[in-house]
Parts: C-alpha cells; sequence; structure tokens
C-alpha cells in the first residue's frame, strides 16, 4: 500500500541583514528573522498576522558534529500574548507577531526553521533555508555533553527516489505512549499521539509524511518491533530533503516533535517508477491566510553558498547520502562549515535515525 503526502505549502523567509532586509521573494513573506541569529543570543523572529494561535516553532539542526551536542528545538504553544504580541507592521498594513527564543546552537553550524499554526499544519507559517549560524563572545548556552535520541527511526534505503515507495519505520511502542507507560487499552489519557513525521524541503516547503492508521506493524519478530509507512515519494528528483521523527504531542507536551530523530539534507534520486506521482503544477510556496489574504511564490529560492557531503551525485551510493546545500549567512562574511556524511547512523541533536539496510 502507497501513501500520498498532503502537503501544506510554505512560503520564502525574509532575512534581515546588519538592520537591512534581504528579500528572498518579491511577494510579502510571513516570517522573518528580526534579529541576528547568532550564537547564544536571544533571537526575535516576527511573522504577519494570520493563522490561527497557538503557533509552533521548530529548529532542524543540520548537518553532523563530533561530538554531536546539539538537540532539535521545538517551541509549541506560542500565542499573541507576552512573549509574542501585536507589535507593528510589515507593509504598513498587517499587524506583527513575535517570538524570541534562546539559540542554543554553536556558531558555524547550520539549521532550519519551521512555523506551522494549529489550523493549517506544519510549515503554515513558512519553512526557512539552511541558515549558518553566527559567531559571538557568549558561550553560557551551549551543551558540551554528546547526546542521543530518545528513539530511532529506520530507512530501508539511505535516500528516496522520485515516486518510489520509501519504507520508514519506527519502534512500535511509540504508538504505544501514555501518561501512565501502560497500553491505550487501560484508558489511560496518552500524552502523545503516536508517531510524527515531517518532511522539510529547506526554503520551500515542510508537509507530514502520511502514516497509517491505525499504525501497521512491519514484523513481530524484529527487535524492536516496528511500525511503519511506505510513502511514494512525489517529490522530483535533485529535490533537498530531511525527516523529522517525533511524537505527535498532546496537552501542551513541549518539545516532542523531534524527539526521534532527523536525516540530514538528502537528495532525491531518479527512481525508476517515473513522473506520474508528480504534480502538473509548479512548487508553491502558501501561507496561512493574514489579515490581507493568502500569499504564494514559486519555490524557486534565493542563490548561497553550497557545500557536498559525501556520496554519489544522485544519492544512490550505499555508503551515505549524498547532500548539497544552500546555506545563507546573516552577512555576506559567509561563516562556512565542513559537514561529515551520513554513513549507518546520522545524529542531529538529540535525535537521530538508522539506515535499515535489510529487511525483517
Amino acid at each position: 500500500m502507497t501513501f500520498a503526502p498532503q502537503k501544506i505549502t510554505t512560503q520564502f523567509w525574509q532575512l534581515a541583514i546588519l538592520g537591512l532586509a534581504l528579500s528572498l521573494a518579491p511577494q510579502a513573506l510571513a516570517l522573518n528573522f528580526t534579529t541576528p541569529w547568532a550564537q547564544c543570543a536571544n533571537v526575535t523572529v516576527a511573522w504577519t498576522a494570520g493563522g490561527v494561535a497557538p503557533y509552533e516553532l521548530l529548529l532542524v539542526p543540520v548537518g553532523h558534529l563530533t561530538p554531536e551536542t546539539r538537540t532539535i528545538i521545538n517551541y509549541q504553544n506560542i500565542t499573541p500574548s507576552t512573549s509574542s504580541s501585536p507589535s507593528g507592521a510589515l507593509n504598513n498594513t498587517n499587524l506583527v507577531y513575535e517570538f524570541s527564543f534562546p539559540l542554543t546552537f554553536p556558531a558555524g553550524s547550520e539549521f532550519v526553521a519551521v512555523l506551522s499554526d494549529s489550523k493549517y499544519g506544519p510549515g503554515s507559517g513558512g519553512t526557512s533555508q539552511i541558515l549558518v549560524v553566527l559567531d559571538s563572545q557568549d558561550t553560557s548556552c551551549l551543551n558540551t555533553e554528546q547526546v542521543k535520541p530518545a528513539f530511532y527511526f529506520y530507512l530501508d534505503t539511505p535516500t528516496p527516489s522520485q515516486c518510489t515507495p520509501w519504507q520508514i519505520s519506527w519502534p512500535q511502542t511509540i504508538d504505544e505512549v501514555t501518561s501512565n507507560n501502560t497500553s491505550p487499552s487501560s484508558g489511560s489519557t496518552a500524552l502523545f499521539d503516536g508517531m510524527s513525521l515531517w518532511a522539510i524541503v529547506p526554503g520551500v516547503t515542510t508537509f507530514a509524511v502520511p502514516l497509517p492508521s491505525p499504525p501497521t506493524a512491519l514484523s513481530s519478530s524484529s527487535d524492536p518491533v516496528l511500525d511503519y509507512t511506505s510513502w511514494t515519494v512525489d517529490l522530483a528528483h535533485n529535490t533537498e530533503l530531511m525527516l523529522v521523527a517525533g511524537y505527535t504531542p498532546q496537552k501542551g507536551i513541549i518539545n516532542a516533535r523531534g524527539k526521534g530523530g532527523s536525516t540530514d539534507v538528502m537528495i532525491v534520486g531518479n527512481g525508476t517508477d517515473g513522473s506520474a506521482c508528480l504534480s502538473t503544477d509548479p512548487p508553491k510556496t502558501t501561507l496561512f491566510p493574514t489579515a490581507a489574504g493568502t500569499s504564494t511564490s514559486t519555490g524557486a529560492g534565493a542563490s548561497g553558498t553550497s557545500s557536498s557531503g559525501g556520496g554519489s551525485p544522485n544519492g544512490t551510493n550505499g555508503s551515505g547520502a549524498a547532500t548539497r546545500r544552500r546555506t545563507l549567512p546573516f552577512s555576506s562574511l559567509s561563516l562556512s562549515s565542513s559537514l561529515s556524511p551520513i554513513i549507518g547512523i546520522f545524529m542531529t541533536g538529540s535525535l537521530g535515525v538508522l539506515l535499515l539496510l535489510s529487511s525483517f
């Protein structure tokens, strides 16, 4: 069985460069960084008032550090109140909301930011390009200890291919988590609502990968016992893609979205199943409605520096996943970084993904 993802498209963000806005698209944008995204800085983002509160901001590290000390950051239940309130206008028409947070990623590392609301879903407020963390003298926020994920998810091949089913699996226990660690049949109220799996196309879109309901077991003899989905990847070859796994949060649980790991940036391969699964419309980024209506733009991103990781150009090398990054520094003096390829296990923050190269 295959599942076609229901995409909720997003729009490019504006990046403020030392007080001057660098526009990524000609249309008005939903989300802006209004302060530099520097190491240990208190960073402020703003977006055009729209969508339905509460909002959610997901910050996903890109690349790999040795040791890996970063965690995926997930701010949930953001409401237009004290920390996020109407404070002005982006274009003298639309009020904006603001939210400030400490950026705990080290200088020179990279990340992607995703804003969502409670009605229109993943990425409905914008998906950023890959951003390079700026340097600062403040190191007080940085973790120095190796981190590991709460659980792993598994890929049957290192990289996806256009219009080809891609098997993604995770521990069955993730679909059974409850408030008192008993089975769902006991009638207890769940803290989480099963698996959460988001696909991020940096600078373009974020959407939920469709998961079977009820969950489908891969094999009862595996250790651990796994549930799985088989997603027909309806993304064109050469598309950049990241996966982020976690728990689907209930009751306002904080930082649940990324507990299961993330991949590095992968490149969608050509595949052997043609292009019938692809939409005939060019990729667009669509935001939740604002006071001035809905803004859209084409999927073409701004240019920036780029680097390559390990693997073959089409991302099919079994030794790792090919990566291609378009990084956007805060100023023209880009902070470049040498990023390791994926070899077997890839860790991002407290999260990770294993490549499942044999079937059960």
